[in-house]
């Protein structure tokens, strides 16, 4: 379970006119609040349990946060109003999922101290995440207040691509799950893991290394529905026209976006995001320029490395010849200064032999994919499997092309 620690918004001043409990919201408040629950809505897309201290203040604040999602009922919970953690969690027991808790300063902080062992004083509109254990215990995922949500909701660096991350996949969980959102999503985990590449020194390592883990995880489901959508492609523009293959093919792509769409919504994706959300917060913007040159000088020094030593008959040497060369060109578009390092042309290669590599690389996982479908399949549909086959082979080993721009990618890296 995921418990989401959020501090009420801002309330009137305590007076001898209304009694503690009865305190309401000041419209600055609820004005303040709209960054934390429009954040809180980006990192949580499922509906969430909400329980709220009984006092106005909190419940407002609940209502504020409903209005982001579905019709989602709102618990009164008054062990949220007071001191002791134990009955709180009891009370969490029947629930799964995400659940958010509204309640008050001291409290809070004491909870998310005695859950985590860290030390926060929360502030008005505040929420920290808590990833809690079958014994009780906690991590911490995040702390953030309404400036840190606020610059994921509009896009800030570091949180630019973060939150179109958060974006796509609310979209594809909503069923938008054509080949365009599967690219979209890519691109643009792609971009993000080329972004902490260039930061990772300013990250603490084993942090990163669970992020890197459940994105790449995630890209890997990706991976099998695109590979399937490539070839369904190739199909479609065969010599001859192979409806039934086409047919079984995208059956088998349904399967794999099933298995995509389920990765999505488990709760380790979730946690993973909100490691990503915590490691970008705690990110310097102005520190980020001098690692980021530093990185990319050692990308370079890589590339160049790996290209005296291709092998353009060893499938594996040639795949990592295009990561390197993903990794200078989107490193190049998320971070202009780098042109200067390597010249605007080292770039606008890098992109050319990427994408030729990358339908090279298809047409080799194509091949994958029907030989090892191939024993599913009727006799018939095997014949037609074989024809297709045949087709990408020769593209396949059409390579003269190919080693004619890793020749001039070498030639460009080298001045």
């Amino acid at each position: 379970m995921i418990l989401v620690l959020v501090r009420h918004a801002a309330a009137e001043e305590l007076s001898a006119d209304k009694e503690d409990r009865y305190r309401e919201l000041t419209p600055s408040g609820r004005h303040a609040f709209q960054a934390t629950a429009e954040g809180l809505r980006a990192l949580f897309p499922h509906s969430p349990h909400i329980l709220t201290s009984p006092y106005t203040r909190a419940r407002q604040t609940a209502e504020l946060l409903v209005q982001r999602y579905e019709t989602i009922p709102i618990e009164s919970c008054a062990e949220l109003a007071a001191p002791d953690l134990e009955p709180f969690l009891k009370k969490c027991q029947s629930k799964s999922g995400i659940v958010f808790a509204i309640g008050h300063e001291p409290v809070l902080g004491v909870w998310l101290h005695d859950l985590t062992g860290k030390s926060r004083r929360f502030d008005k509109g505040s929420a920290a995440a808590v990833e809690l254990g079958s014994d009780g215990s906690g991590r911490l995922l995040f702390y953030a207040d309404s400036d840190s949500f606020s610059k994921l909701n509009n896009r800030a660096f570091p949180f630019d691509l973060f939150a179109e991350l958060l974006m796509l996949r609310d979209r594809m969980l909503r069923g938008n799950c054509g080949e365009d959102s599967i690219h979209d999503l890519r691109v643009t985990m792609r971009q993000l893991k080329i972004m902490l590449y260039g930061i990772k020194p300013l990250l603490p390592h084993e942090d990163q290394i669970a992020v890197l883990s459940g994105l790449n995880g995630l890209f890997a489901y990706t991976d099998k529905v695109r590979d399937y959508d490539v070839l369904m492609d190739f199909i479609r523009h065969a010599d001859e026209p192979f409806p039934e293959l086409l047919q079984f093919i995208n059956g088998l792509r349904e399967e794999r976006l099933s298995a995509l769409l389920a990765a999505i919504g488990e709760e380790r994706v979730t946690v993973s995001f909100l490691d990503l959300f915590r490691l970008l917060e705690s990110v310097d913007s102005k520190s980020c320029r001098a690692a980021i040159k530093t990185r990319f000088i050692s990308l370079i020094n890589k590339t160049r490395k790996h290209i005296e030593q291709i092998n353009m008959n060893d499938e594996l040497t040639l795949h990592r010849l295009r990561i390197y060369c993903k990794k200078l060109y989107y490193s190049g578009n998320l971070f202009p200064f780098t042109a200067k390092i390597c010249g605007r042309n080292v770039l606008e290669q890098s992109k050319s032999l990427k994408d030729m590599l990358g339908s090279h690389h298809d047409f080799f996982a194509g091949r994958l994919l029907l030989e090892n479908s191939m024993n599913s399949q009727s006799t018939d549909m095997q014949d037609q499997s074989r024809r297709v086959l045949a087709q990408l082979l020769k593209k396949q080993q059409q390579k003269d092309e190919l080693e004619k721009q890793i020749r001039k990618f070498k030639k460009s890296l080298q001045r």
